[in-house]
């Protein structure tokens, strides 16, 4: 079981921070980001960080299918649920 979830399951939190910062950089973010992975957070560089504790929690639980559009909803800043 444990490498199906290898396989299927969510992505490690290193894998998901590179993921975030990837779709950040797509969306048109020119900022110089870096993964603090004991911290759990992007810095930004002077323009602060984006803590990824929430995202990452609301994300792993979302269906898989979802999971794209729980990451659009908080790269374009919507409020609205994704569920």
């Amino acid at each position: 079981m444990k490498w199906l979830n290898f396989l299927f399951g969510p992505p490690s939190r290193e894998k998901f921070a590179k993921l975030v910062m990837a779709e950040l950089r797509k969306a048109g973010c020119s900022e110089t980001l870096k993964h603090d992975p004991e911290q759990f957070v992007i810095d930004r560089g002077g323009q602060g960080f984006i803590n990824l504790t929430n995202l990452y929690h609301e994300y792993c639980q979302a269906p898989r299918n979802v999971r794209a559009k729980v990451l659009q909803r908080f790269i374009r800043g919507d409020r609205k649920s994704t569920r």
